[in-house]
């Protein structure tokens, strides 16, 4: 019996796919009883029984002359190494079978394991996306205005968590976004080869599945996740940013030194000032003002408030001049009662001898309380202002500042109770001589001050003796 196939062996395998057909043609087909498939030349090992294929409609007609076998390549893979084998037929029809390649199986154990890998970048790109706009959607401004501010302690923690990552802004960004790439380039290596493993890929299926997932993950899902809860999600995977840039340290932080020296770093120094440009208080205050004046004065105090770390204690002192000072040596007599009340004055500056720069102390305007009759009318004593100072030791609590010193630096000082706080100023001299003051008092700060350049003029009762 005479078939019309390879007739002799060839050095070169035909290779087989996974829905190839092997035909055999001759006037003697019908008489094949079965074919098989022997891992031996001599066809004396069969492998693998091949099952007869049906004839499809347009080749019936050729009955007799043309019989198909079907191999499904699936069972033949495995891990055994074998990937050649003969043809055979029974009765044999050549001398020699003709060699074919079976390609390498499948390890479906890889694939359980790949599955899982797929998640798992998923979900990491995923973080890696959402820590992004966590920490940096707050500038450097908005975490101190949270710390110094918010009057939930559980919220200034979680800004001062974020503050420590963005101490190291680039580093923290070239490793979240190292991470991210890292994730989304495994991503659609892992679908190529799960398209490779269950054949329905090409590259445009590929691409089109890969998009989808890495818009569905890594964009709208963090965009809606992080965005809401941004300040305590980004406190809690604080210790995960600083394991992940502890990994990619090879890489990430050269290129954050690199960037550092290109661009500059991100000064999140707790003692900086805030950047009140960079709050944009005034965009925000024109925009919302067709709200209302209450937002409007609202805002200002704000403006004001964040304004008033930057003044000096010469920006809101009440000028030396303007200040009803009184030798320690001033008795205690009615009329002078009388005109320190009529003048507004609470707190009386004492200066010793005739020197105004050496204050003794500050006396408050209800220590002379003490001298006043049951019908508010003052007596006139031998008390002179410097013995009430020797008897009130208290009252003499004050502090001295320099012109040049912020606000914000001695404020607790006046909340504290200190009664006001004496401005002086160094003077220019060449030479220090014996006796010679080389400052002078230049001006006063009450606490009344520091209030009223947040509020405006407080107009109160002494005001209103004085009008």
């Amino acid at each position: 019996m005479e078939l019309y196939a390879a007739g002799r062996y060839d050095s070169e395998p035909f290779k087989m796919n996974e829905h190839d057909i092997i035909q055999l043609y001759g006037e003697d087909v019908q008489y094949v009883k079965n074919a098989f498939l022997s891992s031996d030349s001599t066809c004396n090992n069969n492998v693998y029984s091949l099952e007869e294929h049906e004839l499809d409609d347009d080749k019936k007609n050729l009955s007799g002359v043309l019989v198909e076998y079907k191999i499904k390549i699936s069972l033949l893979q495995s891990s055994d190494g074998v990937k050649h084998l003969f043809f055979c037929t029974n009765p044999k029809s050549v001398d020699i079978a003709r060699m074919l390649e079976i390609p390498e199986g499948k390890d479906k154990t890889r694939v359980y394991f790949m599955m899982p890998l797929l998640v798992l970048c998923l979900g990491l790109s995923a973080t890696f996306s959402g820590l992004n706009l966590a920490i940096m959607s707050f500038s450097i401004n908005d975490l101190k205005l949270i710390q110094e501010s918010d009057s939930d302690k559980l919220m200034k923690q979680r800004a001062m968590d974020v503050m420590r990552l963005r101490r190291n802004s680039n580093f923290v960004l070239v490793t979240i976004i190292f991470g991210n790439c890292f994730c989304n380039i495994s991503i659609t290596l892992l679908m190529n080869y799960f398209a490779e493993f269950y054949g329905f890929g090409g590259f445009i299926f590929v691409e089109l599945i890969s998009t989808a997932l890495l818009l569905i993950f890594t964009e709208i899902l963090p965009s809606l996740i992080f965005t809401k809860n941004a300040l305590a999600i980004a406190s809690r995977l604080q210790y995960f940013v600083i394991f992940t840039m502890c990994i990619t340290s090879p890489i990430s932080y050269p290129l954050a030194m690199l960037l550092n020296i290109i661009l500059g770093k991100e000064n999140a120094d707790d003692s900086a000032p805030l950047d009140l440009d960079a709050l944009q208080i005034d965009e925000l205050e024109d925009e919302e003002a067709a709200d209302g004046n209450n937002f409007h004065e609202m805002m200002s105090v704000v403006k004001k408030t964040i304004k008033l770390r930057e003044k000096l204690a010469s920006d809101v002192m009440t000028e030396i001049d303007k200040v009803g000072m009184y030798s320690e040596h001033q008795q205690v007599t009615h009329s002078f009662l009388l005109d320190a009340y009529e003048q507004g004055h609470s707190r009386l500056p004492v200066y010793e001898g005739e020197t105004r720069n050496k204050i003794r102390g500050v006396l408050n305007i209800t220590d002379m309380m003490l001298l006043m009759d049951d019908e508010g009318r003052g007596s006139d004593t031998d008390l002179t202002l410097g013995t009430m100072l020797s008897v009130l030791e208290k009252r003499r609590k004050h502090c001295f500042v320099l012109d040049t010193m912020p606000v914000e630096h001695f404020m607790s000082e006046l909340q504290q109770g200190c009664p006001m706080a004496i401005v002086v100023r160094y003077k220019e001299v060449d030479s220090e001589e014996d006796g010679t003051e080389i400052y002078e008092v230049c001006g006063i700060v009450t606490l009344e001050d520091c209030i009223e350049e947040i509020l405006g003029e407080i107009f109160d009762e002494k005001d209103a003796r004085q009008e």
